[in-house]
């Protein structure tokens, strides 16, 4: 019972802390669709997250492989912050123009304490994908 109390109080304060930031409407929706897709990953939800994923960039095995060992590596999520949300029409990498939010958070994981998360999301049809997600240093 105590780890289903910690771990629906992590889970909170994860979302909690990515509502710092005052969005739009239009934004709070793609910062909602990011979380959700976060959790995924945070929850080893792989083949979920990568069903979420945009295949142009990486077929679905590599969006396996690739999240696999960005996650691996730094462990569990222990606290995540939105600190940037930007729009592009185009990313590096990416063919398609469309309008993208990249996201980025301030994150705490069990290996590496001090990260950020940014995550490249656009509304496909009716559906949110994730183009790109990285680990780096904060």
């Amino acid at each position: 019972m105590v780890k289903t109390i910690s771990a629906v109080l992590g889970v909170g304060a994860l979302i909690c802390s990515a509502l710092a930031l005052t969005l739009s409407a239009n934004d709070e929706v793609a910062r909602k669709a990011a979380v959700e897709w976060l959790q995924l990953v945070d929850a080893g939800k792989y083949q979920e997250a990568g069903a979420q994923a945009a295949q142009e960039i990486r077929g679905f095995e590599q969006w396996l492989d690739y999240l696999a060992r960005q996650r691996g590596a730094v462990g569990r999520a222990n606290k995540r912050k939105l600190v940037e949300m930007h729009h592009a029409s185009t990313v590096a990498g990416i063919p398609d123009v469309r309008p993208y939010h990249v996201i980025q958070f301030k994150t705490s994981f069990e290996h590496k304490p001090s990260a950020s998360e940014t995550i490249t999301i656009a509304k496909v049809g009716c559906c949110w994908e994730i183009f790109n997600y990285k680990i780096g240093d904060k």
